[in-house]
């Protein structure tokens, strides 16, 4: 239960939720060459607002990442907006193990400090359990909630005779677009089992084969989705990427569509 004392009155969880701001425990000098400006851990569901603390025009760029990763889930151009509520929201529709902001020079040089303040809060979250990482791939940020799935720029691989699961958040001027998910397999046939709300469709591949999987139509909100992967295949390299994929069964990719035929994955 919450209170503010002047003038007195309760305030609700949304009241008190939005007072909230997350700020960077280990501050950096404007001259430093760590480039993190926050770095936060456990973050609960929610929209999230960047603010910068400076005075006057901004500059610059910053990047958004979630979990242990270097691929970004937002990266924001500063230029023309002001210091203090920049207008730019994180969205996280689950929670996330960790969010970390890195700036470029110019983006430190203007603004002394980043915090990120509470919008709203998503209670209860569309999953269950912390967003290990998270990537964009165009119009969309998908949320991988487990090890069975390797992102990359372009798509992610999944474990072979195991099921992943992530959460696709859409951005609101594609929300209701249709939305395609392209498989290929390894070099062994296998199978894939893609599931979301009460949908479920299994699709058998050959070796080395292209399908593409339409999910269903949506209401524009973060869609849970899981994909059960059958046999695998060892890629024939030692990399250490190739390492982390040693038991493959498919890769996934990501492409941008015309919008008159909406949004493929």
């Amino acid at each position: 239960m919450a209170f503010q004392l002047q003038p007195g009155r309760r305030l609700s969880p949304e009241d008190l939720a939005r007072r909230l701001e997350v700020t960077n425990l280990a501050r950096t000098s404007p001259d430093s060459a760590d480039v993190t400006v926050l770095r936060a851990a456990l973050l609960p569901a929610g929209e999230y607002d960047l603010v910068a603390l400076g005075e006057g025009r901004l500059h610059g760029e910053v990047v958004v990442r979630v979990g242990r990763t270097d691929q970004a889930v937002e990266r924001w151009r500063l230029d023309g907006r002001q210091a203090g509520f920049t207008g730019l929201t994180l969205k996280l529709p689950v929670p996330v193990h960790s969010v970390t902001i890195r700036a470029d020079e110019e983006a430190r040089a203007t603004a002394g400090e980043f915090r990120l303040r509470v919008r709203s809060l998503a209670v209860p979250p569309i999953a269950s359990g912390y967003a290990l990482r998270a990537i964009r791939y165009g119009q969309t940020s998908a949320f991988f909630m487990d090890d069975s799935s390797y992102m990359e720029p372009g798509g992610f691989w999944t474990r072979g005779e195991e099921a992943t699961t992530l959460v696709l958040d859409t951005d609101a001027s594609n929300a209701y677009a249709e939305m395609v998910l392209l498989v290929r397999s390894g070099a062994v046939p296998t199978t894939i089992d893609v599931t979301t709300g009460t949908w479920h469709r299994r699709v058998g591949f050959a070796a080395n084969q292209l399908q593409a999987v339409s999910l269903p139509v949506h209401d524009g909100t973060a869609r849970l989705v899981t994909i059960r992967t059958g046999p695998w295949f060892r890629p024939a390299t030692s990399t250490p990427r190739a390492a982390t994929r040693a038991a493959s069964g498919c890769s996934s990719r990501f492409r941008e569509c015309p919008a008159k035929t909406g949004r493929h994955l």
